[in-house]
């Protein structure tokens, strides 16, 4: 301190915090100088001063005797107004929301190619406000002279998702995969229907609050679906009711199951959907799914019940096989007679009890017992009758059954022994007329426990 008083000393000290001054280098190369008048930066006197020229005086005679200079560090004391400094910084442009970039993750972005590909990460320049009020607090109190926020780690907002980010590049390329798929579809007229890029791309939807592309399993499957039903909407072209020429009625019109062509959607939409969640390429044939029922007699193997003759033949091969006599529903009685329309053999099964005992009226509660059954429809089939003498005629006007075709006892057997499940059965009456729209056909059968069916109709 040469020859300084304690008073010259702390003078010195004094200017030195005054004149104080802490250059800041922002992002984007803005730079402020804050000064000591920016937050009230003041110096504060301590005894250091002080007993360093005291300790000086009583070593000086060795110091000068050795002709050596001594120099001495004094900490500067002061003090400054956090909250000017915290207003300051605000105060500053860097601090505006105009000249704030906000930071952006590293995202997936679709390309005018209709590809997907990872953007870069924006670092933008929002200032992490307490991190960085933190640091110029810290340069100050070191009496530095400089410090670069850019470089000051924590001093910003940083993005939290970057462009090597495994999962998002994953993502991306799963993306690019999906819409890499070309889904051939081969319709009815021999016509075929391509699905690309430029379709599944569209399938990628982009979410405005998560800022985001996504591509979930239900959107593929609803999207394939609706492709599967517009075709179908396109091409489905069934009936409910057949003409059919009989053996001895003529021609008649009778309900059926639906037959034509039906573009089997949920079927088509799961292989459709399959080849896209796997990434891919498929050819799909639309099939039918409607059986062929326009066409009772296909295959040459068929049973036709002729209620008008009260007749049956079983057909094998298209050639009369056995012929029966029988007795059908009742058919004075509408709720008693056997229904006309396109069946099938649905079961067979042995020592079945056929009945009702729900009916309300005591009289028409029956059971009877049979040694084969043959369900085709509902509660109707055919089965032997050994409670009945005779067979065929005009008794089932009044006499008839409640809606079964009642056989006789040797001639069921037989038929029961050869006769194939999904045998087609064909009930038809003389002046059979049905209009479209009239539904019969297969429905599921299935035996109650213990080998008992109670039925309305037998």
């Amino acid at each position: 301190m040469g020859k300084m008083s304690v008073a010259d000393a702390e003078a010195v000290l004094k200017k030195s915090v005054e004149n104080y001054s802490l250059e800041l280098a922002f992002r984007g190369g803005d730079e402020e100088v804050l000064t000591s008048e920016n937050i009230d930066l003041t110096y504060v006197s301590s005894n250091e001063v002080e007993k360093i020229l005291a300790a000086q005086n009583r070593a000086g005679w060795i110091r000068n005797a050795f002709g050596k200079r001594t120099s001495y560090a004094v900490s500067t004391s002061f003090k400054f107004d956090s909250a000017k400094l915290r207003a300051y910084l605000e105060s500053l442009p860097a601090f505006q929301e105009a000249n704030i970039t906000k930071p952006k993750n590293a995202h997936i972005v679709r390309k005018k190619n209709n590809t997907f590909r990872v953007a870069t990460e924006v670092e933008g320049n929002e200032p992490n406000e307490e991190a960085m009020f933190a640091a110029v607090d810290k340069a100050i109190n070191a009496s530095e002279s400089r410090l670069n926020l850019a470089a000051y780690e924590g001093a910003y907002v940083e993005p939290s998702v970057r462009q090597d980010d495994e999962d998002l590049n994953y993502t991306a390329e799963r993306f690019n995969s999906f819409v890499d798929c070309n889904i051939t579809l081969k319709l009815r007229d021999g016509t075929t229907e391509t699905y690309g890029r430029d379709d599944f791309v569209t399938w990628v939807t982009y979410n405005d609050d998560t800022e985001s592309w996504s591509l979930s399993k239900d959107s593929v499957y609803t999207k394939c679906w609706a492709i599967m039903q517009d075709i179908a909407d396109r091409y489905d072209d069934t009936k409910s009711t057949v003409e059919y020429t009989s053996t001895n009625v003529g021609t008649v019109v009778i309900p059926c199951a639906y037959y034509g062509y039906m573009v089997d959607v949920e079927g088509e939409t799961d292989l459709m959907y399959e080849a896209l969640i796997n990434r891919e390429d498929r050819e799909i044939e639309i099939v039918n799914s409607v059986s062929e029922t326009m066409d009772p007699k296909k295959g040459g193997t068929y049973v036709e019940v002729d209620v008008t003759n009260q007749h049956v033949i079983y057909y094998k091969d298209f050639q009369p096989y056995m012929e029966m006599d029988c007795v059908t529903g009742k058919e004075s009685d509408p709720e008693r007679r056997t229904p006309s329309g396109v069946y099938s053999v649905l079961n067979k099964l042995e020592n079945q009890v056929l009945g009702s005992l729900t009916a309300l009226d005591p009289g028409q509660r029956y059971e009877s017992h049979v040694d084969v059954w043959m369900p085709f429809f509902e509660s109707y089939g055919m089965h032997d009758a050994s409670w009945r003498e005779n067979f065929g005629g005009s008794m089932y006007w009044e006499y008839g059954s409640h809606g079964c075709v009642n056989l006789p006892p040797e001639d069921a057997i037989e038929m029961f022994k050869v006769i194939d499940y999904y045998t087609p059965v064909i009930v038809v009456r003389e002046g059979d007329n049905a209009p479209e729209g009239t539904r019969r056909g297969d429905t599921t059968w299935n035996p109650p426990d213990g080998g008992l069916h109670y039925s309305e109709e037998s």
